[in-house]
């Protein structure tokens, strides 16, 4: 069992990102009719997306986490984007929040999701950086199979890197750039985490 999957048996580190009013912030106030939150974790995060679209639909790999988000009455699909296809989905919005440093293909997953996203759709993406990679498999972390090309030293570069080498290619338009903190409520080592995320907002044509 990886950590990931005991915090979802005990509960542990609750997670933040943006409260709601700071999405209606970059995202406006209308409601979308569907909404895709990709690796949902404990649902934390996802719950400050519930007011953003009428429907809300979400993946995780973790039993023990898609347990919770089922309890949670969250429809969830214990699958990997970058391995296996949602049939018959398309979303207006899809958010990817911390997701694409902790998973074994990251560049397939990102054109799984511009693939998933309607015409005029948006995807929202958040990463930690300095980007340090690893992804779950059973007790083990190893490296991923792919790596993003965002190891510039300083966070500016790193994530210029991101948007301009693996986003823009997808024909994906930038709309906005966030600095954002993401706060992980501690586990037996620490009280609390806090990383540098990027949060960016960007459009399919």
């Amino acid at each position: 069992m990886s950590d990931f999957d005991a915090n979802g048996l005990l509960d542990m580190y609750p997670l933040f990102i943006a409260s709601t009013e700071h999405w209606r912030t970059l995202l406006g106030d209308t409601r979308v009719p569907r909404l895709l939150d990709v690796g949902a974790g404990s649902g934390n995060v996802t719950q400050t997306l519930l007011p953003l679209a009428a429907q809300v639909v979400t993946t995780e790999l973790s039993r023990h986490m898609a347990e919770r988000l089922r309890r949670a009455g969250l429809e969830c699909h214990e699958l990997d984007l970058a391995e296996r296809d949602l049939p018959g989905r398309h979303f207006e919005l899809i958010t990817c929040l911390n997701v694409l440093d902790r998973t074994a293909r990251p560049r397939r997953l990102i054109q799984r999701l511009v693939e998933l996203l309607e015409p005029g759709g948006r995807l929202v993406i958040a990463l930690a950086l300095p980007y340090r990679p690893f992804f779950f498999r059973g007790a083990t972390t190893p490296d991923p199979l792919e790596h993003l090309a965002c190891t510039e030293p300083t966070w500016e570069g790193a994530v210029s890197s991101l948007i301009e080498r693996e986003l823009e290619p997808h024909g994906l338009n930038l709309l906005s750039v966030s600095r954002a903190p993401y706060l992980s409520f501690g586990d037996a080592d620490s009280g609390l985490y806090e990383l540098d995320d990027v949060i960016l907002v960007l459009k399919k044509p």
